[in-house]
């Protein structure tokens, strides 16, 4: 998916054996997410969770551990500080995957409840959970009640420069991606583009987010929910947090950017 590779490349990875793979980076096409997927069986592998993503920075960039600040240029991470010689920036990988063919059609009986797995980098968080334990609505959110959400939890200093790749490798709907309380412009780099609070993403797209300021124009602290805007998804598990930071926080496990 906009990587280049030697068409004399195709070994088949034989049960417990391991095969390496070589793509190239295509200049002209130049920064990207590329979504990879198990091809060999097209209806079955992909949804067994078998895909992932390859991110192409910048060119020349490096990237460190945002907890630690070591190097980790080459491993493999959703989460990863990049730094080129002009600014840095926090970016994500965030992997939507869902299986319910009914929900929203015009099947009878309608559906209320998404069946099927769900999955944001794997995991999930469904509301019903948290409200077994505590039923108070106005708190199912909140991590000094229920602790964090199993799915990824962002984490960004107020004012930093975020970055956030949305893949759908398995998907039978349509998703509407939002980050509460931040925009970000619909065509990055495009003057007199639309700035947009969601966006519509389906099976095998990718969304390029960039936000400018992490807490939004006002660089403003707090707990922000991301995920799927389509409620029926947001129950079923996919959503998680977005943690932003006062920038003279203290105790906070998180490197500060240059």
């Amino acid at each position: 998916d906009m990587l280049a590779y030697e068409p004399s490349q195709q070994p088949t990875a034989a049960p417990g054996r391991t095969v390496a793979y070589t793509y190239y980076a295509s200049p002209e096409i130049g920064e990207t997410a590329s979504l990879v997927r198990d091809w060999g069986n097209v209806l079955q592998n992909p949804s067994l969770g078998l895909y992932g993503a390859i991110i192409v920075g910048p060119r020349g960039a490096t990237y460190t551990h945002p907890h630690t600040g070591e190097d980790i240029s080459g491993a493999a991470s959703w989460a990863a500080d990049v730094h080129t010689s002009g600014n840095s920036y926090r970016d994500f990988v965030l992997l939507l995957h869902d299986e319910d063919e009914i929900i929203g059609t015009h099947q009878m009986p309608y559906t209320e409840h998404v069946q099927g797995t769900v999955a944001v980098n794997y995991r999930y968080e469904p509301l019903d959970r948290r409200l077994r334990r505590n039923p108070d609505t106005s708190a199912v959110f909140r991590s000094v009640v229920h602790g964090d959400p199993s799915t990824p939890v962002l984490q960004a200093f107020a004012g930093d420069a975020v970055r956030i790749h949305v893949l759908v490798p398995v998907s039978e709907q349509a998703h509407v991606f939002t980050i509460e309380g931040h925009t970000w412009p619909f065509e990055p780099g495009l003057d007199g583009t639309n700035i947009v609070s969601s966006m519509l993403i389906g099976g095998l797209q990718t969304l390029d987010i960039r936000i400018a300021s992490a807490g939004g124009e006002a660089r403003l602290p707090g707990q922000y929910l991301y995920g799927d805007h389509r409620e029926p998804y947001r129950e079923a598990g996919m959503w998680g947090l977005f943690k932003v930071y006062a920038r003279g926080a203290e105790g906070v496990d998180l490197h500060r950017l240059p």
